[in-house]
């Protein structure tokens, strides 16, 4: 039992190690596991005049509702804004318990604030969370943010609004919400460039037979799958990085768990 207890406070403090060298302000998103639960997400439909509501979503704004190239992020239209008020909704329904990935472009001029808000309801419109971000005087800006709905997760309601005086203007596109894949040993996928690497079968015996049977281990894992998609694709990005995460962090994690899996292994 000391030896397992050991064997999870050296995991946790490893990778705790990894997440306090890296920097902070790593959001590059990982491969999409999911599809795009946002429906006409960069405002493209429907085509033709820029002044028509955009598809899906509950336009409470003046016109135009929508502007063109090269007023936008991608494509050939952004959502617009102008004045001192006006939003965008959208809602879509959202598993329980489950990790998701929201990502947003913004853009603002001096004079407003641009509002992207995400909150998470149960089946009778009580919002269990919500998420926001916002900006003024700025070119286009990512807007990130990984999140785990609770378990009683209905939906989701996107909300893209803005505040200022009679000329603030501002701009979304490329609206994303996408389901993540729980399963997956992110850092260590990254390191070794594949998920089929047979050290990726040990950390997964680890998790699910020492880490998971465990109050602290199962805290663990939830903060892990929270925390380190963005940091797993900042390190798939750069060779060396792997490398040195590879030999530095992950290999002695395994190694450790194979020396000590007569304790906690089948």
């Amino acid at each position: 039992m000391k030896r397992r207890c050991l064997l999870i406070l050296a995991a946790i403090v490893f990778l705790a190690t990894v997440f306090t060298l890296l920097p902070q302000s790593v959001v590059v998103s990982p491969v999409s596991a999911g599809e795009n639960l946002i429906q006409n997400p960069g405002f493209e439909e429907p085509t033709g005049d820029g002044n028509q509501t955009p598809n899906n979503w509950t336009a409470s704004t003046s016109s135009p509702y929508r502007d063109l190239a090269p007023d936008v992020h991608s494509g050939s239209y952004s959502a617009y804004l102008h004045g001192t008020s006006g939003s965008y909704t959208q809602t879509v329904s959202v598993a329980t318990g489950t990790i998701y990935r929201f990502e947003a472009y913004t853009r603002a001029n001096a004079t407003a604030t641009e509002i992207v808000t995400l909150q998470i309801r149960d089946s009778s419109t009580a919002v269990l969370d919500t998420y926001s971000w916002s900006g003024s005087s700025h070119g286009w800006a990512r807007r990130v943010r990984y999140f785990t709905t609770p378990e009683n997760a209905w939906d989701a309601v996107i909300t893209l609004s803005i505040s200022g005086d009679a000329n603030a203007g501002a701009w979304f596109d490329d609206i994303l919400l996408e389901e993540k894949i729980p399963s997956e040993c992110f850092i260590a996928t990254a390191a070794y460039g594949t998920e089929t690497a047979e050290q990726l079968d040990v950390l997964r015996a680890f998790r699910d037979q020492v880490l998971l049977r465990s109050p602290l281990g199962s805290k663990f894992v939830v903060w892990y799958y929270q925390a380190s998609p963005p940091v797993a694709d900042f390190i798939s990005e750069s060779s060396p990085l792997r490398t040195i995460v590879r030999e530095l962090l992950v290999d002695p994690i395994v190694g450790l768990a194979k020396l000590t899996r007569g304790v906690w292994g089948d």
